[in-house]
């Protein structure tokens, strides 16, 4: 029981730091907003972060997603995604409609929300011919979202852009009953979440358990790149053309 106790503490510990060093990393630096076309056959990830990051924070996945061969493009109008995930959809879909071949969302937390959203409404876009011509959007790639909401986001309740992040929000429970878009996402489940507990799956999505630990320092790992671009190839492989 302490051995555990002890271990998580430290799992917390690094998660802040790693968390602390992200944002001073995404406040400095002034880099133009990740563009990185795909190479021919490949496909393009349109990166989603969490609440409070700015889409610098997730820049190093950006790198190491292109050093793979992989297209990717940040969503800068996002800014510090603070918004309703709801309200952040028309910003991802502008990101997302010009332009061309296979797009994989990849988020992390609250961005797995949105990038849900997005699949709901393309797949009804779709079927109303309303879906740009030359785009295929396959799926997303969630790492550590609180699908089944986070109960830790009730202490504090005064703040407003964590209110639809309570396990039970409204918001949450109807993009919840959204059952059909599950099966187009993959969920990357960190060890142990200091942030998201434990929730059940989502039905008929596909769950991947990680030892790597943490809400943040997990972002960090090869395990996660790795885990990363094999659900991709999955996700490309099952999409019908």
């Amino acid at each position: 029981m302490i051995p555990d106790l002890v271990r998580r503490g430290a799992t917390w510990a690094l998660d802040y730091v790693d968390a602390t060093r992200g944002q001073l990393r995404a406040f400095v630096r002034r880099t133009t907003p990740y563009d990185v076309p795909p190479p021919a056959g490949a496909a393009t990830v349109v990166l989603l972060p969490g609440v409070w990051e700015r889409w610098r924070y997730l820049e190093p996945l950006a790198r190491r997603l292109a050093a793979r061969g992989l297209g990717v493009r940040a969503v800068p109008a996002l800014g510090w995604n603070l918004a309703p995930f709801v309200d952040a959809v028309p910003l991802v879909r502008a990101a997302i409609d010009d332009l061309h071949g296979d797009v994989v969302l990849v988020a992390h937390s609250k961005g797995g929300l949105t990038g849900k959203r997005v699949l709901v409404d393309w797949a009804r876009d779709r079927i109303a011919q309303a879906t740009p011509e030359g785009v295929r959007l396959v799926g997303l790639v969630a790492v550590a979202t609180p699908f089944g909401g986070s109960a830790r986001a009730r202490l504090l309740p005064w703040w407003r852009s964590l209110a639809e992040l309570r396990d039970d929000s409204p918001a949450l429970r109807e993009l919840a009953a959204e059952t059909e878009a599950n099966a187009r996402i993959v969920e990357l489940v960190p060890a142990w979440d200091p942030h998201v507990p434990a929730t059940p799956p989502l039905v008929g999505g596909e769950v991947v358990r990680l030892r790597a630990a943490g809400h943040f320092s997990s972002l960090e790992s090869r395990e996660v790149l790795e885990a990363i671009v094999a659900a991709i190839d999955r996700l490309r492989a099952r999409e019908p053309s």
